[in-house]
């Protein structure tokens, strides 16, 4: 999972421990180099909140760089992780080009908004749930997902909300980012989708799914 204009990814849900009634779920681990799983908060990944002294007033650019497995979230209003007012850093992803931020691979870059239009149709982008087309699922499953033109999979891998960090909805919800805002605050464009409804925007202090898309 990303976060928006960051270009270090986050670890997702273990599917396998995904919880039918409520979707509760444990994080895929980070290992060290000695083969030891690093402890959350610990040596591995850690939430901090941007009001901690030495992020925000340290320039939270800088503070994401010097921590890679810092998760800097926000309780507030705008929900970004890079400032904690409405002066935004619209630069960090381009829909236009690849940027230094941008976490593809080469040869690769984050779609423009576009890229989803055809997806906001059910015909197009239909609904599983364990394996079977349905409009409706009775739980939380990490094989839950919707399939694109009979081409491609997307599955409904959950997110980490902007107000706390911690990956939640899988099984339930799924949210793709675009380089793209989607308004003049905090918002940016990105597909999002459950059981029953299509839709776009997300927080730029959340960390989301990406699709990469060739140069």
């Amino acid at each position: 999972m990303l976060i928006w204009g960051r270009k270090d990814a986050f670890p997702g849900a273990d599917g396998s421990t995904v919880t039918l009634t409520t979707g509760a779920v444990t994080t895929i681990p980070i290992y060290g180099a000695d083969g030891n799983a690093l402890t959350e908060n610990g040596t591995g990944l850690k939430f901090i909140n941007i009001t901690t002294l030495g992020v925000i007033n340290n320039n939270a650019l800088v503070y994401s760089i010097k921590n890679p497995l810092s998760i800097i979230y926000n309780t507030t209003s705008p929900q970004d992780w890079y400032s904690n007012t409405d002066t935004h850093n619209n630069s960090l992803w381009l829909p236009s080009r690849k940027t230094n931020y941008d976490p593809c691979p080469s040869g690769w870059r984050l779609p423009s908004e576009e890229i989803w239009f055809d997806f906001l149709t059910n015909d197009k982008f239909p609904y599983y749930s364990q394996g079977v087309q349905q409009e409706s699922s009775t739980g939380y499953y990490a094989t839950n997902g919707r399939l694109y033109a009979q081409l491609t999979w997307f599955p409904i891998s959950g997110c980490r909300p902007s107000i706390s960090g911690l990956v939640s909805e899988c099984g339930k919800t799924c949210y793709y980012w675009t380089a793209t805002p989607l308004d003049n605050n905090s918002k940016y464009f990105a597909l999002t989708f459950n059981k029953a409804n299509i839709g776009e925007g997300g927080h730029r202090a959340g960390g989301l799914s990406v699709r990469c898309v060739q140069e």
